[in-house]
């Protein structure tokens, strides 16, 4: 049952959230260096989260949910980035003894599912642009790429989510977005009409039902769909880091 209190804890004990996964992938997590509030560490063979915010807590579940939040980002980059192949999740709230590095309790409550599925077909993560470490701290710093890293957690096999992302892409680059990434409004039109029409998509479809006349063109099919909103994050993802 979630909503225990962590007790009453040493100055040098601090909460962390340890993670699983595939350990090739959480030692490149361990290995970047990045400019967060939060850090991927390694301990005993074992893998965590630390963040000066844990520690801010009452409860162990807001720790887990803070933790949470970050396994969001950090899938939902992997979402369309190569740098990860494989389900980061959380097993649970432990408190280190951060003078000798030694764990000191664990607590492994099923309080939520945090398991994201990874997508495996990506561009290169050796350029650059790529590279998750650029990637996390543009989240760090811009609401809009954060907010589209967590919808990646539910994948882009659906209308609904992919249209969402498409809102807030279009919405964050405005009136120019189709020059910025180099998108033809055609295309768009079709995206959006497959998207919303279930005279084109059935079921599939955002809407149940809408009036007007179907689309002219052809619809574009769900596959198709991924590949074009999959193109459009990254490059509205490099457009973002080039303005940095």
């Amino acid at each position: 049952m979630c909503g225990n209190k962590g007790g009453v804890i040493k100055l040098s004990e601090k909460w962390y959230v340890e993670v699983d996964g595939e350990t090739v992938d959480l030692e490149k997590l361990v290995a970047i260096q990045i400019k967060t509030k939060f850090q991927f560490i390694k301990i005993q063979d074992r893998f965590f989260i630390r963040s000066g915010s844990f520690n801010d807590c009452e409860y162990i579940e807001d720790v887990l949910k803070q933790g949470e939040e970050i396994i969001k980002v950090i899938n939902g980059i992997s979402e369309v980035n190569l740098g990860l192949n494989s389900k980061i999740r959380i097993l649970g709230a432990t408190i280190i003894d951060e003078e000798v590095k030694n764990i000191v309790k664990n607590y492994r409550e099923d309080c939520f599912n945090a398991t994201i599925s990874i997508r495996t077909e990506l561009n290169d993560e050796s350029k650059p642009e790529n590279s998750m470490e650029n990637w996390i701290e543009l989240s760090e710093i811009d609401e809009n790429i954060r907010k589209v890293f967590r919808l990646l957690n539910y994948g882009l096999d659906s209308f609904v989510n992919m249209y969402r992302i498409y809102e807030i892409i279009r919405n964050d680059l405005g009136k120019s977005y189709l020059k910025i990434l180099e998108i033809d409004k055609s295309e768009i039109d079709r995206f959006t009409g497959s998207a919303n029409r279930p005279d084109a998509s059935g079921e599939l479809a955002r809407h149940g039902y809408l009036p007007g006349e179907p689309m002219k063109q052809p619809p574009m099919r769900l596959g198709e769909a991924n590949n074009f909103v999959y193109e459009m994050i990254y490059k509205w993802i490099h457009y973002k880091l080039e303005a940095k």
